[in-house]
């Protein structure tokens, strides 16, 4: 995925462009500003439009540089988005832009990168250094604890191990943390508790959730108002 875009581009088709292959060969008028590397995002719509929200034929197209010749040459993967692929005379414009299915894409990748290496953290318990009188893992933003614990928000993975005693971990409140994801995990032979912050629920249930084996864990991701396991 192409995430750093370039400045907003604009130019216009220096010749006819017909979409009947995919790719379709598409040159422009300039390739000032429009990304040289991996594949982007265009609107193009009729050169009598001053906007591309003004043409109602306009259509999205996933560009990608081909070289240059006697003009900038792309190739061009249209009828992106639900869009419909249309074949577009000389003189019409192309604009690189944001669309919504390009935001939708960061979110994704975003979402799934972020959750992946919290975790991946959860195999990796190496490079502990001391920090306020507990050790933490470095990758995994996790805690090591072995008594009772109140999470503030600041350490999203717990490993509580219980062997030495029964261990209550207390959510924090999440109000605070909405969308946010937090792990525990029983890494002792003895009990853990997961508390909930104040009257909030967990799965539309008022109950704490108990770790009671060994290597058992929670995932849990705020509401806003309430918890809920994932």
């Amino acid at each position: 995925m192409l995430l750093k875009n370039a400045n907003f581009a604009l130019t216009t088709l220096s010749e006819d462009l017909d979409n009947s292959m995919n790719p379709s060969s598409l040159y422009m008028a300039s390739d000032s500003d429009f990304p040289k590397s991996g594949r982007f995002r265009a609107v193009i719509w009729g050169g009598a439009h001053s906007t591309p929200l003004k043409d109602p034929e306009r259509e999205i197209a996933e560009l990608e540089y081909n070289g240059m010749g006697v003009f900038p040459l792309f190739n061009c993967y249209g009828g992106q988005e639900g869009t419909v692929s249309r074949s577009w005379p000389a003189g019409s414009k192309v604009a690189h832009v944001i669309t919504a299915g390009k935001l939708d894409e960061l979110e994704s990748f975003i979402h799934e990168h972020a959750n992946k290496a919290v975790i991946d953290g959860f195999s990796d318990v190496s490079g502990e250094v001391a920090y306020n009188g507990t050790e933490l893992l470095k990758r995994a933003e996790a805690l090591r604890i072995t008594a009772d614990y109140e999470m503030d928000g600041s350490v999203r993975c717990i490993l509580a191990d219980s062997s030495s005693s029964d261990i209550a971990v207390t959510l924090p409140d999440p109000s605070f943390y909405s969308g946010r994801l937090f792990f525990v995990k029983n890494t002792g032979t003895g009990m853990v508790t997961i508390t909930r912050y104040s009257g909030e629920m967990i799965d539309g249930q008022q109950a704490d959730i108990t770790l009671s084996t060994q290597w058992d864990s929670r995932a849990l991701i705020s509401g806003g108002t309430n918890w809920y396991m994932v």
